[in-house]
């Protein structure tokens, strides 16, 4: 469908031309097809050579990638070991010197995360109980409170029911039931 357009912007141009005479319901001569044609597979061909050379250099970008990260992977395998202990062997005085000094450095930070983590559970454990130690004293608190108000209720039956005993019976029946007689 690409190329059916292509043609008649071909034909157009051709039509447009001061060289040529137009008839219409005439196709263009055929010198004139045949040159389309040929500046056609041209720019289709350099096309395509442009496209393999694309093709080639992305190639050669990925596979100076891949070469990069196969050494960087090396690199770091390689770092891994020394780190744990492994292939030193191949590493001059200086070298292990630099070793040791990273891996204290690196001892360093862990006890002080390490340090830092254990405060903070500390810290945390210490809030708990404190807590709960809080909760414990409320409920203590609540019982007492409670206690106390059922005995002032209590009381209060007592008193009101001594009220009530003195009424109906007189001064002297209060004093006796007040002192136990």
């Amino acid at each position: 469908m690409e190329n059916g357009f292509k043609e008649n912007e071909e034909k157009q141009a051709w039509a447009d031309s001061s060289e040529h005479e137009v008839h219409a319901g005439k196709p263009p001569p055929l010198t004139c097809n045949i040159k389309t044609t040929i500046e056609r597979y041209k720019k289709a061909s350099s096309d395509s050579s442009n496209m393999t050379s694309i093709t080639e250099i992305n190639a050669q970008h990925y596979q100076q990638e891949s070469a990069k990260l196969r050494q960087q992977i090396q690199m770091l395998q390689n770092s891994n070991r020394h780190l744990m202990g492994d292939s030193l062997s191949a590493l001059s005085v200086k070298e292990l010197k630099q070793l040791e000094n990273r891996l204290e450095r690196g001892i360093t930070r862990i006890r002080s995360k390490k340090h830092e983590m254990l405060l903070a559970e500390i810290e945390y454990l210490q809030k708990k109980v404190l807590n709960h130690i809080y909760i414990c004293m409320i409920k203590r608190i609540y019982m007492c409170v409670y206690i106390y108000i059922q005995c002032l209720f209590s009381l209060s039956v007592l008193i009101l029911q001594m009220l009530h005993h003195h009424l109906h019976y007189g001064k002297s029946s209060f004093i006796i039931c007040f002192t136990g007689d």
